[in-house]
């Protein structure tokens, strides 16, 4: 690293990179304006000057410029004669509806025609509809749009989907707004449930990525200060060194997030699909089953983990076929690990509906039920019920989530609370050191203790059988014992969590008060939600007081509360925290996760319990 000054006010750090890439210069800035990060590169096939200098592509002015349309067919050809595994074992029909463009190439009036389940290829769009979207398929439009729509009247973002689609020289593209009956339950029902073939069989889905609405637009003239590069005259021979402003991609800490990437119907639009071009606020990005490029030519190919933090990491979860296994785990583990690591990522999401929540990420659910051959749960999976059942609220800011206005799933789903949930490392990530975890965890991690899960019901709300759900139960076996909770006085705004929740078993003292946390050897309590005193009727008919999930937001006061919950030792140390449900008879309902020793097993007794 070679520090240097410009002015009394500006720092320039070179810093040499990877062997052929680019080498990269922190320039500092001032009080006033931002420190950026330039690259210095020579293109492709020219011999660099300077060893520290490597090679990249250039980014193109306009994203509708030739280059770029030749970097999205380049990339399909590439894709189409070098990777087996992205190409489909048969043309797929068409959907039920997609918007034809008219067999005369660009001069075919747009129009939305009922398919006859003809086999062709099509396109399909993943876009931000924003907060005024307006041009929809609705039932007083419908015949309207058979008949034809002036391309014109489209918004930016459909208009420009549809020259990428006809640069290709594909007749259709399926777009969800215009494809859907948008006031008719019955059809998004009835559509959203195929949402996962839709996509998976769509010949390339083109993802609106920088477009935070359907009129802004995705093609069109870039930032001058992303495209342009500048020319540097360097060496005998004489050589050109190029320099232009860093291209930051998805997992760069210091990259801005496009808009498409923060919404969840998006989330699983852009998973399932066999092959997705992103055209991003920089560049343009091609996706597929077997690999990932850019225009810019700077993505690193990552290796399998369960880190899904990027659109690249994320298909790579879902699409690779290794089934490897999992410190001796059965090799179905590993996907079942994969499902935990998409929970972690998924709850962050945007909807714009929040009884979306499991229809927006249905379609992946067909797709991992398939994967799996197993039975989907509201977020969980029957045949892993106990490891599924281990979720917890994410350490993150706010710490702990909210209770959603309506009925979302049982309590012992993460669906049913409203924040960021994880599971344990081990889950959320493989990027980290075998002997770094617990002792025994390799080898007992998610087996079940006693006799497995009794049975798990849910009650879907509609057609989709991973969609929306109106009720269901958990009937499971395990040490059952009783204990008292004690929440402290919380102030207005406090840090959730720091807030000492101390539990102990009914039938012992309480331990006494310490500084530090968690509780030892009790080991922590994390509630789901905010926790206020509720009360229940007992077998001999008394009115005993306990906890409840609140509508309160996290950090909001409240008053301190003693009080009777129950716990089942689901696994290992891992425990539930219940109360009796007010809602159904007999049964109880979770309100928090709990570590625990063998301190609690000895207290408990094995018992069958219902949690709703």
């Amino acid at each position: 690293m070679v520090k240097g000054g410009l002015d009394d006010e500006s720092i320039v750090v070179i810093c040499p990179g990877i062997f052929g890439r680019p080498m990269e210069v922190l320039y500092g800035g001032t009080v006033t304006t931002e420190s950026i990060v330039l690259q210095f590169y020579v293109r492709e096939g020219i011999s660099s000057p300077v060893p520290a200098i490597g090679f990249a592509s250039d980014i193109a002015s306009n994203s509708m410029s030739a280059s770029c349309f030749d970097f999205l067919g380049v990339s399909v050809t590439k894709c189409d004669q070098n990777h087996p595994e992205c190409q489909p074992k048969s043309m797929a029909a068409l959907p039920r509806r997609v918007i034809d463009l008219g067999s005369n190439g660009w001069k075919g009036r747009p129009k939305l025609y009922v398919s006859m389940e003809e086999k062709s290829p099509y396109t399909a769009l993943s876009h931000c509809w924003g907060t005024t979207q307006t041009f929809k398929t609705e039932l007083a439009t419908f015949e309207e749009r058979t008949s034809g729509i002036d391309f014109n009247t489209l918004p930016q973002t459909f208009r420009d989907a549809i020259i990428i689609t006809r640069n290709l020289g594909i007749r259709y593209i399926w777009i969800d707004s215009l494809c859907i009956i948008q006031d008719d339950r019955n059809d998004w029902e009835m559509e959203s449930g195929v949402m996962s073939k839709i996509y998976a069989n769509s010949y390339l889905t083109i993802a609106a990525s920088s477009a935070s609405s359907d009129e802004c637009g995705f093609l069109g003239p870039r930032s001058a200060h992303i495209a342009r590069s500048l020319e540097y005259k360097y060496g005998i021979p004489e050589t050109k060194i190029r320099v232009r402003e860093q291209i930051l991609h998805e997992d760069s800490e210091l990259s801005t997030v496009d808009p498409l990437f923060t919404r969840a119907w998006a989330f699983q639009e852009l998973l399932v699909s066999r092959r997705v071009v992103c055209y991003s606020s920089a560049e343009i990005q091609w996706h597929c089953q077997r690999s990932s490029w850019c225009e810019c030519d700077q993505f690193e190919e990552s290796s399998l983990s369960l880190d899904v933090s990027t659109l690249r990491q994320r298909r790579r979860a879902v699409h690779s076929q290794a089934r490897t296994t999992v410190y001796g785990r059965p090799e179905d583990a590993n996907f079942y690990h994969r499902w935990y690591s998409i929970v972690e990522a998924y709850p962050s999401l945007k909807l714009t509906v929040p009884t979306d929540r499991l229809p927006a990420l249905s379609a992946l659910a067909q797709l991992f039920s398939i994967k799996l051959n197993d039975t989907y749960m509201a977020g969980l999976w029957k045949g892993d019920i106990r490891r599924g059942l281990r979720w917890q609220t994410s350490w993150d800011q706010p710490a702990i989530g909210k209770l959603p206005q309506k009925y979302l799933a049982p309590s012992w789903s993460w669906v049913s609370i409203d924040g960021k949930v994880f599971y344990e490392r081990s889950f959320g990530q493989l990027g980290y050191d075998p002997a770094d975890v617990e002792p025994n965890w390799a080898s007992t991690i998610g087996e079940p203790i006693h006799d497995d899960f009794v049975d798990v019901w849910c009650n879907t709300s509609s057609t989709n059988y991973f969609g929306e759900i109106n009720g269901g139960f958990l009937k499971i076996s395990g040490l059952h014992a009783t204990a008292f909770l004690e929440v402290p006085d919380v102030k207005d705004g406090a840090d959730e969590a720091l807030i000492p929740y101390t539990m102990w078993p009914e039938s012992d003292p309480k331990p006494p008060d310490i500084n530090h946390w968690p509780p030892i050897p009790y080991r922590g309590f994390k509630p789901d939600v905010p926790l206020v005193r509720s009360w229940y009727t007992d077998e001999k008919g008394q009115r005993m007081g306990t906890v409840k999930r609140s509508t309160l937001r996290p950090g909001q006061a409240r008053d301190a509360i003693v009080a009777r919950v129950w716990t089942i030792n689901i696994c290992e140390d891992c425990f539930l925290v219940l109360v009796p449900s007010n809602r159904i008879p007999k049964s109880y309902e979770r309100v928090g996760f709990m570590r625990g020793g063998e301190a609690w097993k000895k207290k408990g007794i094995i018992k069958d319990i219902i949690i709703v």
